[in-house]
């Protein structure tokens, strides 16, 4: 039997009343249900110095210069307010990825190129969490500007696989 059928008395026949944990049982059921049918494709995009009317889908005047971000946005799901959580690139970069402001994180300036410091390992990702609740696949395609020095990449934040 599968673990649910295990954990889960069968439901009450009915002519009796269920009890409190049947009912908790089915729920459990249906919700675990809705999950695994449910589960979309998460894409985050992020993209320094673009302003609301650089995106076609935002300002008519630019309609056609953006014809691929256009159709991304025409298809899915668009969230239009954002707020960055820094005004420059790596905190920001970091924010987003963690959810988590720079003075927490410790990132609070831009690492240069050669910076021997990077995300802190002990930060949880959006792709770390994402691939430890759910097992989803993730990447991470261009800039990553959190550190690139042993113990820094994206392979260490839950990324397996990285285009830089």
């Amino acid at each position: 039997p599968s673990p649910a059928a295990r954990v889960c008395p069968t439901a009450a026949p009915p002519q009796t009343r269920a009890t409190p944990r049947t009912a908790a049982c089915q729920m459990l059921l249906l919700m675990t249900a809705a999950i695994i049918v449910a589960r979309p494709n998460v894409l985050l995009l992020f993209a320094d110095d673009w302003g609301w009317g650089d995106l076609g889908a935002n300002w008519k005047a630019t309609a056609g210069l953006t014809p691929h971000m256009d159709a991304l946005a025409a298809s899915g799901m668009r969230l239009t307010d954002f707020h960055a959580g820094a005004s420059v690139c790596t905190p920001s970069r970091a924010s987003l990825l963690t959810g988590r402001l720079g003075l927490r994180t410790g990132i609070t300036h831009n690492f240069s190129p050669g910076s021997a410091f990077g995300l802190p390992r002990t930060e949880l990702t959006i792709a770390a969490l994402l691939k430890q609740q759910t097992d989803y696949h993730t990447a991470m395609i261009g800039k990553w500007h959190l550190g690139t020095t042993p113990g820094y990449a994206p392979t260490y934040h839950g990324t397996p696989l990285s285009y830089q």
